[in-house]
């Protein structure tokens, strides 16, 4: 299955000028792997879960530059898992997070 081609990832972050662009896309560099991953139809947890740990420390550095971001990123990984009815908490999703 494909993601969601309407929805737009990050795009608070997109439509807020606070937020770097350069840094957006960034962010957005580091959730497409993932997104990857599920439109191959892989479910085996443990390896989603290596996924969304590896998008998640690739992302935290960026959130020190971004604090304000925390809840646009969350809530978009949240979707993802929804979309592709991923039986997974979005907590244990970012449980590598610092943010």
């Amino acid at each position: 299955m494909k993601f969601d081609e309407s929805y737009e990832l990050l795009e608070d972050m997109t439509a807020d000028s606070s937020f770097p662009k350069k840094l957006t896309a960034k962010v957005k560099a580091q959730m497409k792997p993932v997104i990857a991953l599920l439109e191959q139809n892989v479910r085996d947890k443990a390896k989603l879960q290596a996924a969304f740990d590896k998008m998640t420390a690739a992302i935290n550095p960026l959130m020190q530059e971004c604090p304000d971001a925390e809840e646009i990123v969350a809530a978009d990984v949240l979707y993802i898992l929804e979309w592709f009815d991923i039986d997974l908490d979005v907590e244990e999703a970012l449980r590598k997070r610092t943010w």
